[in-house]
């Protein structure tokens, strides 16, 4: 045996290869998990806020060029993507106000930008003129006595007095 020569191949080994595999496994799931968190936390709410004002923007065109049933469609999705979005509530205003369709939902959409804090000051009047279409006269003589002298005694005022 001393004549013969045979070389030893050293031998992988199998466990290192298998923790090798597991750990790029690990910290692919790890890459892939900080990813969706990233997605979730920035991405997601950016996207979201983009596509409500894409909707927003296709409302104002579209009253603009009085097509009203496409306005009210992309009005319907910038509600259905954000409820509560004071840009929304403001546009939906200005649609009701200017279809003059649901006195009862523009008194609410008026109630809450007002509770948003994003209401204007044609907004009481209107909501006074929203809530005699909609046959509340009582709240609506409540509703016009609340506002100040100068609003009051407006031409728009004077026309619902």
């Amino acid at each position: 045996m001393a004549g013969s020569s045979r070389k030893i191949m050293p031998m992988s080994d199998p466990t290192r290869a298998r923790i090798g595999l597991v750990s790029k496994l690990c910290l692919s799931g790890a890459v892939v998990g900080i990813l969706a968190v990233l997605w979730i936390t920035l991405a997601r709410p950016v996207w979201h806020h983009l596509q409500v004002h894409r909707h927003l923007n296709a409302v104002a065109a579209n009253m603009a060029g009085q097509r009203w049933s496409v306005a009210a469609e992309h009005l319907v999705e910038a509600h259905r993507l954000a409820p509560h979005d004071a840009d929304m509530l403001l546009m939906m205003v200005d649609f009701l106000h200017a279809t003059t369709d649901d006195p009862h939902l523009l008194v609410q959409t008026l109630d809450d930008l007002r509770d948003a804090g994003r209401s204007r000051p044609d907004h009481a009047l209107m909501r006074v003129k929203a809530l005699l279409d909609d046959g509340r006269p009582t709240e609506a003589r409540a509703a016009l006595n609340a506002l100040s002298p100068p609003e009051r005694e407006s031409a728009d005022g004077w026309t619902i007095e």
